[in-house]
């Protein structure tokens, strides 16, 4: 594949674009603010993804679950509409899995990732298994009536 974007570690001064992919791809309800993006450190990362021109069109964000055995949760990933489908999402996932397995077995053994259990988010399960991640639990109507949380996991060091 031609990779025509960028992936790197994210900065505040990405923040408004943050949000604006955040609007845009229907994820954020307009009251979510990414204006202040968690500081970067060794438990908290924000990457993204731009093309040529230097635009954001994806971003991600996973951190440690606190109080868990070296478990990583992949809380944010979005790409723009209009660049889905060219394995954006895809390297991202792909870039956080060799951050967390690059820092060791010591420190990351698995990562999950929630998402919702209604329709519209059909691709969305099928994205995260086709990147090799298992469906394993559902909390029922956890977002809502009808609308359960679906957890998925991956070994990041069988």
């Amino acid at each position: 594949m031609n990779q025509q974007y960028t992936i790197r570690l994210a900065t505040q001064a990405d923040a408004l674009a943050v949000n604006n992919l955040s609007d845009q791809t229907g994820l954020s309800d307009g009251s979510e603010n990414h204006a202040k993006l968690e500081p970067m450190n060794d438990l908290h990362t924000w990457i993204v993804a731009e093309d040529n021109s230097s635009q954001i069109v994806g971003a991600a964000y996973f951190g440690l679950e606190t109080h868990s055995d070296r478990v990583w949760n992949l809380y944010f990933l979005a790409v723009l509409p209009n660049t889905q489908g060219a394995g954006i999402g895809s390297g991202l996932v792909a870039w956080a899995e060799a951050n967390l397995k690059n820092r060791g077995q010591a420190v990351a053994k698995l990562l999950v990732i929630e998402t919702s259990s209604v329709e519209s988010f059909a691709p969305t399960r099928a994205f995260y298994q086709k990147q090799g991640y298992l469906e394993e639990a559902r909390v029922r109507e956890y977002y809502g009536a009808g609308d359960d949380k679906v957890i998925f996991w991956k070994l990041l060091h069988p």
